[in-house]
């Protein structure tokens, strides 16, 4: 299995990642502390990413400020909903390897109207009431389209605008790429930076998966299992997502797909720069405030149901949607939680996405809740 290690900044992709994030008004303070208090750690090499990115960062806030309402306007959350506006304009999987602003337009533009439809339709999946099927859409008209967006949990304001944003393309997409073009143009005044990040990240996960296995590390450290890849896997660093990870795997259909191009056909995991063997499940702390943490997750009633119906077989997120009578977005924010706490792992399968209690983590938490208070 080859793994593909890159050093060069994926500069369209970090472009989305700060924009979301200056549109949330992210706190890298509070990273600071949040690391500091889950893994104790603040060693020099740790204090330098960190001083870097959160430079560029204040940066990039000072000299985008007169585009802040249109940074909102595209980058803020919907409602409850981890997703924006932005993506419904590009219809773009970021988790990719990136593609240029041109590319981009021109993947846009000249998509067919069915196509167009489908991937739209797709994108709304998330946004469904409790009962629909997360399948994809085939054969669909927009009369059809426009009756599922009217039909998904989003407010009316929000669905009147993603029907607009289908309706005219071309002028909310050249608005958008403009704001993109220029915040990767504001880039260049840290280069030095982002090379410097791009190396160390490449230095670091080259030698680690020269005598580690990559997809037993992340099964065991960050609680998702995929099929390997046997055809390749790239991996690329996350600077302003510096603390995540993301991961796209491609299904067994995909994989098989001889018309598509290696970079279409290779797992492309994207890992922060802060990431290493130091932000680990391993390493995270068990002292009284972690352990506090996981009791408030426990004590939510609907995640506890979540990890009762979990504890020993795996289901996606419509099975538990139903069962809890829960719409797909809730359960996907109590899985967020659950999932950063350890307490849930998640399992690729072909294209679905499944969910199972990770009872190692709960027995952990066990054990020191008793040696807390009654050993």
């Amino acid at each position: 299995m080859k793994i593909t290690v890159l050093n060069k900044i994926d500069y369209i992709n970090e472009s989305d990642a700060l924009l979301t994030l200056i549109a949330e008004d992210y706190d890298f303070e509070q990273l600071r502390e949040k690391l500091l208090k889950r893994y104790g750690i603040d060693n020099e090499k740790v204090q330098d990413t960190y001083y870097r990115v959160t430079k560029i960062y204040s940066y990039m806030l000072k000299h985008l400020a007169e585009d802040m309402d249109q940074i909102r306007f595209y980058y803020k959350n919907i409602g409850e909903y981890s997703d924006n506006i932005a993506s419904f304009v590009l219809l773009y999987d970021f988790q990719n390897i990136s593609l240029s602003i041109d590319e981009i337009r021109e993947k846009v533009l000249n998509i067919s109207d069915s196509e167009r439809l489908k991937e739209f339709s797709n994108h709304l999946n998330g946004f469904y009431k409790i009962g629909l099927t997360d399948e994809e859409s085939e054969d669909i008209t927009t009369v059809d389209l426009f009756r599922k967006i009217n039909n998904s949990e989003l407010k009316a304001e929000d669905k009147l605008l993603i029907q607009q944003i289908f309706l005219d393309k071309k002028k909310y997409l050249n608005e958008l790429l403009s704001l993109i073009e220029k915040t990767t143009k504001l880039f260049e005044y840290f280069k030095e930076d982002f090379d410097y990040l791009g190396n160390e990240f490449y230095k670091y996960w080259t030698d680690f998966t020269t005598h580690e296995d990559l997809y037993d590390y992340i099964a065991k450290n960050v609680n998702i299992v995929f099929d390997k890849n046997l055809l390749g896997t790239y991996l690329i660093p996350n600077i302003f997502y510096c603390n995540r990870c993301s991961f796209s795997s491609r299904t067994k259909e995909e994989r098989e797909d001889s018309q598509k191009k290696d970079s279409q056909l290779f797992d492309v995991f994207r890992i922060g720069v802060l990431f290493d063997k130091n932000l680990t499940s391993s390493s995270r702390s068990n002292d009284v405030n972690e352990i506090n943490q996981a009791l408030k997750l426990l004590s939510d009633k609907s995640k506890f149901e979540i990890l009762m119906l979990i504890k020993e077989k795996s289901s996606y997120g419509i099975e538990l949607a139903k069962s809890l009578n829960l719409s797909t977005p809730t359960i996907s924010y109590h899985m967020s939680a659950l999932i950063s706490q350890g307490l849930v792992r998640v399992e690729k399968q072909n294209n679905k996405v499944f969910y199972i209690s990770n009872k190692e983590r709960i027995e952990e938490i066990l054990k020191q809740i008793r040696r807390y208070l009654v050993e």
